[in-house]
C-alpha cells in the first residue's frame, strides 16, 4: 500500500477529486465495469496532464524560468503527453472487469482529501 511507503503528492482540484470519485463510484456499481472504460481513461488522463504540469512546469514557474524555456518545456511536456495518451487509450481499452475494478482501487488509494481547513485547496 502507498501509504506505507515514502511518497510524493500532487496537489488535486475539487473538480478532478468530484469526478475521479463519481467514475470510480459509477464502475463500484456497475454489472459491467468495462461499460465504464471511456470515461476512466478521460479521468486518468486528465489526471496525467495535470500531474505532469504539476511535477514538471510548476517548478520551472516557481524559479522564474524565462519564456524560451517555459515554450521549450510546454511544447515537449505536450509531445509526451500525446505520446502518453495513445498508450494509455490503448492499454485501459483492453482491460477485463476485474482489471478496471483493481485500478479504481489503486486510484481510491492514491487520491485523498483536503486534511484541515487551513490548507489551501486548488480551484
Amino acid at each position: 500500500m502507498i501509504k506505507h511507503q515514502e511518497h510524493m503528492v500532487a496537489p488535486l482540484s475539487a473538480e478532478h477529486h468530484r469526478r475521479a470519485n463519481d467514475v470510480i463510484a459509477k464502475i463500484k456499481l456497475a454489472e459491467q465495469a468495462s461499460k465504464h472504460t471511456i470515461e476512466l481513461i478521460d479521468i486518468i488522463l486528465d489526471l496525467t496532464e495535470h500531474g505532469l504540469h504539476f511535477y514538471f512546469l510548476s517548478p520551472l514557474e516557481r524559479i522564474g524560468a524565462g519564456s524560451m524555456t517555459m515554450k521549450v518545456a510546454k511544447v515537449g511536456l505536450g509531445s509526451t503527453y500525446k505520446g502518453m495518451k495513445m498508450v494509455i487509450s490503448k492499454v485501459l481499452k483492453n482491460l477485463d472487469d476485474r482489471q478496471i475494478l483493481m485500478l479504481t482501487e489503486f486510484l481510491e488509494e492514491i487520491m485523498h482529501p483536503a486534511e484541515a481547513a487551513g490548507i489551501a485547496k486548488i480551484a
